[in-house]
Parts: C-alpha cells; sequence; structure tokens
C-alpha cells in the first residue's frame, strides 16, 4: 500500500498469475496455508473434546460429593 502526498490511499494488487499458490480466499479464516484448515478442525474437535471431558468429570466429581454428604446424614 503507498499513501500519495494528495493523501489518497492506493491498493496495489498483484497479477493473479504471480499470486501465492498457498494463498487462500479472503473469507478463510484458518491459515494461508492448505494444511491450515485440517490443523484448525482438528484443533476444534480436541478443543470439543477436552471441553466434555471436564464436564464429565465436574458432574461425576459433583456426583461424589452429593452421594458422599448422603452417605454422611443417613449414617454409612
Amino acid at each position: 500500500m503507498r499513501i500519495p502526498a494528495e493523501g489518497r490511499v492506493i491498493y496495489l494488487q498483484r497479477h493473479p498469475a504471480l499470486a501465492d499458490p498457498y494463498t487462500l480466499s479472503p473469507d478463510d479464516e484458518t491459515s494461508e496455508h492448505p494444511g491450515g484448515a485440517v490443523l484448525a478442525s482438528a484443533l476444534r474437535a480436541a478443543g470439543t473434546g477436552v471441553v466434555l471431558a471436564g464436564v464429565f468429570l465436574g458432574a461425576m466429581t459433583a456426583a461424589f460429593f452429593a452421594a458422599l454428604a448422603a452417605g454422611g446424614v443417613l449414617g454409612f
């Protein structure tokens, strides 16, 4: 990008034949490399798995303490 003395902004674009083959469309938010989409998908799946594991462990912990409290109240 170049800003001339008049203050107008001129956007310089490369010719499509000279464009980098790894550049994706502007609406792709993952990466400039094609493998980035695969990596982003894998990281999303891993993150979802971690969240679900955390929810499961939290539920099991709550159930354990509820059973422990009920046992204490009932005298077991």
